[in-house]
């Protein structure tokens, strides 16, 4: 379930890069033609706090937390709501829990598991009372997905009604609506027809079902007292008294263009039910649900909720939609306010009770921002730490500092033992930019250089101790989502590799491209059209990376490809199973592979009789001279996202799990697990031991980096995966 999510979120990214990609072609092949260019400071400084949240206790064998905790939700939102006392926020992930936030403090109080299956959207009731949800599984029997749709108890985590719908792979096609008072819930169930079911959640009876011939039903919203149900679709407005059992009164929606009826993407009932808001196209509009008139109308607004007293509408904004929020009155459709993010891609926001406080969330990612409306100023705006969760680790020699980097486009260097921030470096042109994405990192042996590679289409040279970028070389597009990169062990040469399926070797003294070659894996055709999808998409890219000596690349397609980095020749090339590839590591010393992976989903029968939809996940340790397979791990609770070979090869770190997160230290070749590291939220996407092997890092997916000193775990009883 953990995949299906991951290669749907994947599968909207690579869309938005095809777009993109579209309209900037031919700017990108004007970059491709300019030399590798030199770079000298930075044209502004990015304000750095080194404040850390010294007042968090670490976790056990911990030294050091790099990073803030405030602010960052571990795995985005489904819905965001303020309480009544305007200071506690709660906000419904998509990983089934509702998490309590002190909105001034930043600071988790407390989180509760409501499911154990993924939401695709929720709902909570203004008190914050109910919540209700809708989401998805892989069904191994039937091939496809099972979806459900359920009513939650926020307080308990009790699970208080389900209904399981209609198979469809539309997941997002799906809308969910909740009465105010949590009376009623209604959600489209997809058949051969569309078709609305609403229900009284207190009654035992099968509830009403209503059915929309020819039209797609695009959105759905309940009154406050839950008698009213309004249905969205295009160019058409549906107002049902669904309790009354009276015929639907349908009301023609008319868009700028007359001959194109609009899409109606959302609906929302104002807190007294007297209007009712519509996202028709660009525009919003407000009707009168009693007599189905328009009333008001804003232009090129986008979707958000009102406050309390319906004086004020905040909608994201900027040139990505999400890049920014503004704030708009709600009657004049005058502009009264924006509000800069420091990420881009809001897509939840709330107000305060008292209109005092407005936040905004991601939908997939650890980024959560809190506005006081009075100043206009961003709480918590200069804490130190990534936005997105660090998906590079790297220590530079010695044990004292490390450097890391996401997709936010920063890149930290920390001090570990004053767990303060030493320096930022921004990869992107601009801290809002689509592109922003780094990709893959690395630091030179010696210490001096730092590369990073992004999707803004570039490859850059660091200096390591003043943050000065020193050269900027062309990258590997703007698609996919595979990039790596190694220094040799002089720290002379750099070798790049990307979705493109190039492989670059640049020298770091003069920034010339010492080689260039295309990869040319035995048995696979490479495409040559100017498709708008990644290459990597087109061979079936998996994964790939560089031997720590930049000696060996080693690509994961339909089979796993050895090639000599240097050259381009291919070494190697053997089978892998039926597992999809996540992820490879190589040893140091390049005798082994491990490869992570996942495999075909099955169903587990709990021990309360009810059903468990899994995928099973596994580490395989191979050779890396021959692709033996020398040792196995699976496991049925969550895939792994990250491993590290430790600096001498006898240790592997694997992270495990999904819902019950853990980092296992194992022996190599036997993969005997020997050490564990316990309540992780959320499987840490990187790993990264010191040089020494004395201390490991894990990231988290709440953006921080917890050091543990290994010495210290060393006296725990043996690991169990």
């Amino acid at each position: 379930m953990t995949l299906i999510v991951l290669e749907v979120v994947m599968a909207a990214k690579v869309f938005w890069w095809a777009f993109f990609l579209a309209v900037t072609a031919p700017c990108l092949q004007a970059q491709q033609d300019v030399p590798n260019e030199q770079l000298g400071d930075a044209k502004r400084t990015p304000r750095l706090s080194t404040a850390a949240d010294k007042d968090e206790p670490l976790p056990a064998g911990a030294i050091a937390r790099l990073g803030t905790t405030r602010y960052r939700p571990t795995s985005g939102a489904k819905a965001i709501l303020f309480l009544a006392d305007g200071r506690t926020l709660l906000i419904a992930t998509p990983d089934g829990r509702i998490e309590y936030w002190n909105a001034e403090s930043g600071r988790l109080l407390r989180d509760r598991r409501l499911s154990n299956e993924r939401f695709h959207e929720a709902v909570i009731t203004p008190d914050g009372r109910f919540v209700a949800g809708r989401g998805f599984y892989l069904d191994p029997e039937r091939d496809g997905l099972l979806l459900w749709a359920a009513l939650y108890d926020a307080q308990s985590g009790r699970d208080l009604q389900r209904w399981r719908l209609n198979k469809s792979r539309q997941v997002d096609e799906q809308p969910l609506a909740l009465s105010a008072d949590g009376s009623t819930i209604a959600f489209d169930d997809k058949t051969d027809v569309e078709m609305v079911n609403v229900f009284d959640t207190a009654a035992e009876s099968d509830g009403l079902s209503l059915q929309q011939d020819g039209r797609r039903i695009q959105s759905l919203a309940l009154s406050p007292d839950g008698d009213t149900l309004a249905i969205g679709s295009p160019g058409m407005l549906t107002l049902w008294k669904w309790r009354e059992q009276r015929q639907p009164r349908s009301v023609p929606i008319v868009g700028r263009n007359a001959t194109d009826p609009p899409s109606i993407q959302a609906l929302s009932f104002m807190r007294d039910g007297s209007r009712l808001a519509v996202r028709k196209g660009s525009d919003l509009s407000l009707f009168d649900p009693a007599s189905g008139e328009e009333t008001g109308r804003l232009d090129g607004v986008g979707w958000g909720p009102f406050s309390e007293d319906g004086q004020w509408l905040a909608a994201p904004s900027g040139p990505n939609r999400g890049s920014a929020v503004a704030l708009w009155n709600a009657k004049t459709g005058k502009l009264l306010q924006r509000l800069e993010t420091p990420f881009e891609g809001v897509q939840y926001l709330a107000f305060s009770k008292d209109n005092r406080l407005l936040a905004g969330v991601h939908d997939y990612g650890p980024e959560m921002c809190v506005w006081n409306l009075q100043t206009g100023e961003r709480l918590g705006s200069d804490l130190a730490g990534h936005w997105t969760p660090p998906g590079d680790l790297r220590f530079l020699p010695g044990d004292e500092r490390l450097v890391s980097s996401g997709d936010d486009s920063r890149i930290y260097l920390w001090d570990i033992a004053g767990s303060a921030a030493e320096r930022l470096l921004e990869h992107a042109p601009e801290p809002n930019d689509r592109r922003r994405w780094i990709r893959a990192l690395d630091v030179s042996p010696d210490g001096k250089y730092l590369a990073s590679s992004g999707f803004d289409n570039t490859v850059r040279l660091w200096d390591a101790r003043t943050g000065r970028a020193i050269y900027r070389f062309p990258g590997h597009g703007r698609l996919g989502g595979h990039r790596a990169l190694r220094f040799t062990l002089d720290s002379k040469r750099f070798a790049s590799w990307g979705d493109d399926m190039r492989v670059n070797l640049f020298e770091v003294a003069t920034g010339k491209a010492l080689v260039e070659y295309e990869l040319a894996p035995s048995g696979v055709k490479i495409p040559t059209d100017d498709s708008q999808t990644s290459l990597g998409d087109q061979v079936n890219l998996r994964s790939g990376g560089f031997s720590p000596d930049a000696s060996r690349l080693i690509v994961c397609l339909e089979a796993v490809h050895v090639f000599d980095a240097m050259t381009g020749r291919e070494l190697l090339k053997f089978d892998r199973d039926e597992r999809i590839i996540r992820d490879i590591f190589i040893s140091r010393d390049n005798q082994y592979l491990l490869m992570l992976g996942s495999g075909i989903g099955n169903e587990k029968r709990l021990a309360d009789g009810t059903i468990r939809h899994e995928t099973v996940y596994s580490a395989e340790l191979r050779t890396l001279a021959d692709g033996e397979l020398i040792a196995k791990m699976d496991r049925e609770d969550g895939g792994s996202a990250s491993a590290a070979f430790s600096p001498d090869g006898r240790t592997a770190a694997i992270n495990v799990g999904s819902e019950n997160a853990r980092v296992v230290v194992v022996t190599i070749p036997e993969m005997t697990p020997i050490m564990r590291i316990d309540h992780l939220k959320r499987s840490p996407p990187a790993l990264a031991f010191s040089n020494s092997g004395k201390l490991l890092a894990v990231s988290n997916r709440d953006t921080s980096i917890v050091v543990y000193d290994l010495v210290k775990l060393t006296g725990e009883k043996s690991a169990q995966p």
